[in-house]
C-alpha cells in the first residue's frame, strides 16, 4: 500500500466518525450560510474533527490530557470539546502586539 492509499478515507471511516460525534456536532446545512458560525458551539467550521479525534484517544492518552497550539478556531474547538469530555487540556495561543 502506498502513502496516498494509506491516508485515503473510506465511506466506512466517515460513517464511523459520524456515529462518534453525533452528540457533539449539530447537523448543519451544506449550503453557503453567512450565519453558520452562529449555529455551531465554538463558531469553528472544523468543530467536527476535534471531538472525533478526542474520542479516539486511549484511556492512557485521555488521562495525560491534550494540548493544542493555535491562534485560531481549532484551539477553541479542542478546548471546548476536551472540556465537554472532561479531559485535562491546555491551550497555547501566540499573542502578537500591534505597533
Amino acid at each position: 500500500m502506498g502513502y496516498v492509499e494509506a491516508f485515503m478515507l473510506k465511506l466506512a471511516d466517515i460513517q464511523a466518525a459520524r456515529g462518534r460525534i453525533r452528540d457533539f456536532a449539530r447537523l448543519t446545512p451544506t449550503a453557503y450560510s453567512e450565519t453558520l458560525s452562529r449555529e455551531v458551539a465554538t463558531g469553528a467550521f472544523k468543530e467536527r474533527g476535534e471531538p472525533d479525534r478526542l474520542l479516539l484517544l486511549t484511556e492512557e492518552e485521555r488521562q495525560r490530557g491534550v494540548i493544542t497550539a493555535s491562534t485560531g478556531n481549532h484551539a477553541q474547538g479542542v478546548a471546548y470539546h476536551a472540556g465537554r469530555l472532561k479531559f485535562a487540556h491546555r491551550l497555547r495561543c501566540r499573542c502578537s502586539r500591534r505597533s
